[in-house]
């Protein structure tokens, strides 16, 4: 009878630890984050600020990635989006008992540039305009005959690429309303664009170049290769453009200037000689 006893008390205590242990691993289950987030429905276009809504249970503290190399741990953040894309936004929860993460896609679409005209009052010339960003750019090349050359001299390529012009030329071309852009504000509109990996290949026009494997003109600048003139001759139409800001350097000898390249996406720009011979783009005051 004691030896039944026995074997009934050793199956209650079994019964008794097995069921702790299966609470515990239910614990353990019901106190893992529940991670979940909504964020604004609907089109999207850059720039555009996204309210993510977080609707995590059981989680003590958050962690974001937005997909661009950016993060935060506010609950509900606000990010803002200035770069096209498709990103994966995951948040990571943490509770007492662990991490748990979800991600979801956000797509993130190009905003169509805006067009307009100009007419320089100085010789009735009218120019295509873009505004990209917060910016108003001319979408061709300015071709006002006060200084500069045409291409090999030759009056059909300014037509086409208007014209090249040195530095000091360039400083007073630019039409009333309108001026050679600073390095900030081409860095501005690279910037707007994604940084210079990708900004060319939105920059260039479609046509126009030897070779255009890359470019999408999403942009609407429209940038077309005009060569340039280094004070003996004229070189690189249909290959290179190269365009002044109004930044000098160097003792005023050198200046700040872009260029893009028909066999790449990407975009450089530097410091060089201000006796080159560059095309212009004009942005608006």
């Amino acid at each position: 009878m004691k030896k039944v006893g026995l074997l009934l008390s050793i199956s209650i205590l079994v019964a008794v630890l097995f069921t702790l242990d299966s609470c515990k691993k239910n614990e353990n289950i019901m106190e893992k984050p529940n991670v979940d987030f909504s964020f604004t429905i609907g089109k999207l276009t850059v720039p555009c600020e996204v309210l993510f809504q977080n609707k995590t249970i059981g989680a003590t503290s958050y962690t974001w990635d937005f997909g661009d190399g950016t993060t935060s741990k506010e609950i509900n953040p606000k990010k803002t989006f200035s770069v096209e894309g498709n990103y994966s936004v995951t948040l990571a929860a943490t509770g007492k008992r662990g991490t748990a993460s979800l991600s979801k896609q956000i797509l993130i679409e190009a905003s169509k540039p805006e067009f307009s005209t100009f007419t320089d009052p100085r010789d009735g010339q009218t120019y295509k305009t873009v505004k990209i960003g917060k910016q108003w750019w001319f979408a061709q090349n300015l071709n006002y005959s006060s200084g500069g050359f045409c291409y090999d001299k030759s009056p059909a390529m300014c037509g086409t690429y208007g014209r090249l012009y040195q530095l000091k030329d360039a400083l007073l071309a630019s039409p009333p309303g309108w001026h050679l852009p600073s390095e900030s504000e081409w860095k501005q509109l690279i910037d707007y664009l994604g940084g210079t990996a990708i900004a060319g290949e939105k920059m260039k026009s479609t046509t126009g170049w030897a070779v255009n494997t890359t470019a999408t003109n999403s942009s609407g600048f429209s940038a077309l290769p005009g060569g340039y003139l280094n004070g003996l001759f004229f070189d690189w139409v249909g290959t290179l453009g190269f365009w002044w800001s109004s930044n000098k350097y160097y003792n005023q000898e050198t200046g700040w200037r872009i260029e893009l390249n028909c066999n790449f996406a990407d975009l450089s720009y530097q410091y060089t000689a201000t006796d080159m011979y560059y095309s212009i783009r004009c942005v608006r005051d």
